[in-house]
């Protein structure tokens, strides 16, 4: 049996890349970080994760104020401005990533607590539109009952021994 030479275990790995990997990966990566933008339902840590992704396959160096300006454009503006107002300047890209996800969850909280009195005021606004309701249904009820008291009826006598004929 002849010996096969297959290479080192890099080499491999290497080579495997490049076989499946999109002609442009790291172009297609730079593409999407460009368009990466943080939705408003999408929990900050899975957005941190595809940031990292996206900053993976894009090859982006380590440049750690270039990190951390791409990840700000990537935020909603008003998380943009809390984060650049903080008292304190941030240090590094682990920094913004920690005080995003901080400040995002006090955002969802706050959304929740104030969803929770919305309900409430809402219901009790939904009674009183049913109410509202009801008392113009009342009204228009009202408004179509004739006044009974002026009214007059007439009959005509008709012989009973006579046909009618349409």
């Amino acid at each position: 049996m002849e010996n096969l030479d297959l290479g080192t275990w890099n080499n491999f790995k290497k080579n495997l890349e490049e076989a499946f990997s999109p002609f442009d990966a790291p172009g297609e990566a730079r593409e999407k970080l460009k368009r990466l933008q943080k939705e408003g339902k999408t929990p900050m840590n899975e957005h941190i994760t595809m940031f990292k992704t996206l900053v993976a396959q894009a090859k982006i160096g380590k440049d750690e104020e270039a990190l951390c300006d791409l990840f700000l454009e990537t935020l909603p503006r008003k998380l943009q401005e809390r984060l650049l107002t903080l008292q304190f300047p941030l240090e590094g890209i682990k920094d913004n990533y920690k005080w995003a996800q901080k400040f995002d969850h006090q955002f969802h909280r706050m959304q929740r607590i104030m969803g929770k009195t919305k309900q409430k005021e809402s219901s009790n606004n939904w009674r009183k539109n049913k109410q509202k309701t009801e008392q113009k249904k009342e009204q228009k009820n009202d408004q179509k009952k004739p006044d009974n008291t002026s009214r007059r009826f007439t009959f005509t006598r008709k012989d009973l021994n006579t046909m009618d004929i349409d």
